[in-house]
């Protein structure tokens, strides 16, 4: 064969695996499906946090406004912890090219769920030490939102503690990504090994990435972040008013 022909017919072949490998692969968003999924985890994410709070003893449960919330502060730092999991991902397909998205999404949501929830609980507990230290009242305890009964005293502490643990939410998850950095060459070879076992299958590797571990990794998440951010109340001996006044609805016009 002319060796020339033989050598189009080559970039041929290599041009049409390089367009199959990235038509095929698992993408996080674009479609109806992928989008669905992301919906779903919201709702599984919230389901996990109501579970929680059904099961709370009936003396230390907190009331549903206080709940709402508390939940509505995870739920903003959630949604910025998921866009930064999916910019990691995207942005490491893009710098490694042939390397799948779920499966590097996989990897930077395990590595935030196990080490970024550890480092964001020892920064809240430092902000709570200088709080105290330095008389920042509003974030001298999380989930406290205040003695006040008008709405907007409270909704403004609740901005300010949101606000708070969502920066706590971007430091720590600036360090993964850091890690994932450092660690690439072997976190690529992991993602590649992830990604091959999907091969003809990419929507259930999109399954698995992001319905499957997620919901075993988002119950723990979700627990360890909602202990950490809710108040605490303390009991000695009879039920002291700074109690009653956690447990007792705020007013009936707030929500």
């Amino acid at each position: 064969m002319d060796p020339f022909i033989y050598s189009n017919i080559i970039d041929i072949k290599l041009i049409h695996t390089f367009i199959y490998m990235n038509n095929t692969g698992c993408k996080l968003y674009g479609s109806l499906f992928e989008n669905g999924i992301q919906i779903g985890i919201a709702f599984f994410a919230f389901i996990t946090l109501v579970i929680k709070w059904q099961m709370e003893e009936d003396i230390y449960r907190r009331k549903w406004r206080i709940f709402v919330l508390d939940g509505a502060k995870q739920g903003v730092s959630g949604i910025i912890d998921h866009f930064i999991n999916i910019l990691i991902a995207t942005k490491m397909t893009g710098l490694y090219k042939n390397t799948d998205q779920c499966a590097w999404y996989f990897i930077s949501y395990f590595i935030a769920t196990v080490l970024g929830t550890y480092i964001a609980y020892h920064l809240i507990q430092a902000l709570t030490y200088y709080a105290k230290k330095y008389n920042i009242i509003l974030l001298e305890e999380s989930g406290n939102y205040g003695t006040s009964l008008k709405p907007n005293d409270i909704l403004y502490t609740w901005f300010i503690q949101t606000f708070a643990w969502c920066f706590i939410i971007l430091l720590s998850r600036a360090f993964v990504g850091f890690i994932i950095w450092i660690f690439d060459p072997f976190l690529i070879l992991l993602s590649n090994a992830i990604a091959s076992i999907f091969t003809n299958n990419p929507k259930f590797l999109f399954i698995v990435v992001m319905v499957i571990c997620p919901g075993i990794l988002n119950i723990l998440q979700i627990w360890v972040q909602d202990h950490i951010l809710k108040k605490t109340p303390v009991i000695e001996g009879l039920l002291d008013s700074q109690f009653n006044s956690y447990m007792e609805p705020i007013n009936d016009e707030f929500l």
